[in-house]
């Protein structure tokens, strides 16, 4: 049955960072239905309960609030203590005070309430034309329908299990926090991280914390930057984006990729992994019982749990509502991710992309918190509702100028929003 027999102006799918961000740039000015199996903000506090994330990796301006200083007012609404930053040519900014991930969480909650939108549990299954919009179709037999769709689905694509690893009970990916057990695991047991980024670190270090004996194996010597993109992205983003934008089309996941360039660590985890065994090799054969053995002279290592904290692929169609979207209504895919214009608008309907699968059009920060805002607001002026509130207010004209979404509240080059790479 449709859901009340009521045409929402927007389907939200997905209850993540960039859903959240879309609901805060329409600002109660649509109706919005909010499609999720769970609920608000879920795969982001599960994720940073199983690794035991405190701290946000960048300062409380990344966040999905369409009002860019909205968790530093809800920390001094609510008591608590959150220091500014500021970017100075040649000083190295503390980790220090950065924002909880607990504060970082009830400024989602309260953010999420206090919007207009109704919240839909279930699994969109398919997506179909209907009088005035589409049908969206749950796992729960519900039909809500809605004028136009927003994809916030997360990550482009299914978790990356590189040869000669299969999932398994004793095998687990990162990304599935469900099953990734690190709470359960003690002295007795010996676990393989597989990988060289944060979440590598951040696993290595609470099966460590446990008591465990760990390895943590990488393909080159673990890397430290305070970001998961280049440290000059705060102050150089604008002028980043502006070469991304100059670059054809088929050739920006290359460059993506170029410029965030691997994974990497804060330095403060690297001081904390000092006490953890790193191997810089990669896995060349695992038997039946975990003992891996490596390509060179490294010792076996014989694991009772090993965690793969290898990313994802960039592979859209092995989603499967994206899958069956593009064989239904023929949209465009480039390099694995779908192929959206300057609106962010997939195809010639009333599609749009949000989150990581927008990376072709948004940029490497696309699946940080400051790409999910810019999504947002993109997506928001494109339905003709985002105003800045700034006096007087002003629209952002993207057809005319794709880089006025690069503007924060405050148009100085020392105050800069950063990206968000905790998750």
């Amino acid at each position: 049955m449709v859901l009340r027999d009521v045409t929402f102006d927007v389907a939200i799918i997905g209850a993540g960072p960039a859903g959240l961000a879309v609901l805060s740039a329409l600002n109660g000015k649509l109706s919005v239905c909010v499609i999720d199996a769970h609920s608000w903000l879920t795969e982001w506090r599960g994720r940073f309960a199983a690794l035991d994330i405190k701290f946000l990796r960048s300062e409380s301006s990344a966040n999905p609030d369409v009002f860019h200083s909205g968790v530093s007012e809800f920390a001094m609404r609510t008591g608590r203590r959150l220091p500014e930053f500021k970017w100075r040519t040649g000083r190295t900014l503390p980790e220090t005070g950065l924002p909880e991930s607990r504060l970082f969480e009830e400024f989602c909650d309260y953010l999420s309430s206090s919007l207009a939108h109704e919240f839909v549990v279930g699994t969109v299954t398919s997506v179909e034309r209907a009088t005035g919009g589409y049908d969206l179709t749950l796992d729960t037999k519900k039909v809500v329908r809605a004028r136009h769709v927003v994809f916030a689905l997360g990550a482009p694509g299914p978790p990356n299990v590189p040869e000669p690893w299969k999932l398994g009970p004793r095998v687990v990916h990162s990304s599935d926090w469900r099953r990734l057990g690190l709470d359960c695991v003690s002295s007795r047991d010996a676990v393989l991280v597989i990988g060289g980024g944060l979440s590598a670190a951040q696993a290595a270090l609470k099966a460590a914390r446990k008591g465990a004996k760990v390895a943590l194996c990488s393909r080159r010597p673990l890397a430290t930057r305070r970001f998961d993109l280049p440290e000059n992205w705060p102050k150089r983003g604008r002028a980043r984006l502006f070469e991304f934008y100059g670059t054809p089309l088929a050739q920006r996941a290359a460059w993506v990729d170029r410029e965030r360039g691997g994974g990497t660590v804060p330095p403060s985890y690297l001081r904390e992994l000092a006490g953890v065994r790193r191997v810089v090799d990669v896995v060349s054969e695992v038997d039946a019982t975990l003992r891996v053995t490596f390509h060179g002279a490294t010792e076996p290592f014989d694991a009772t749990r090993v965690v793969l904290a290898t990313g994802t692929t960039r592979n859209c169609a092995r989603i499967p509502l994206v899958r069956d979207l593009v064989r239904a209504f023929d949209l465009p895919v480039l390099d694995g991710l779908p192929l959206v214009d300057e609106t962010l608008r997939w195809g010639h309907e009333r599609f749009t992309v949000v989150g990581a699968l927008a990376t072709l059009q948004v940029g490497p920060d696309a699946a940080n918190l400051t790409g999910a805002r810019r999504a947002a607001e993109i997506c928001a002026d494109d339905l003709g509702v985002y105003d800045i509130v700034d006096e007087p207010p002003r629209r952002l004209p993207h057809s005319n100028n794709k880089f006025d979404v690069l503007l924060g509240d405050d148009d100085d080059d020392d105050d800069d929003d950063s990206e968000e790479g905790s998750s």
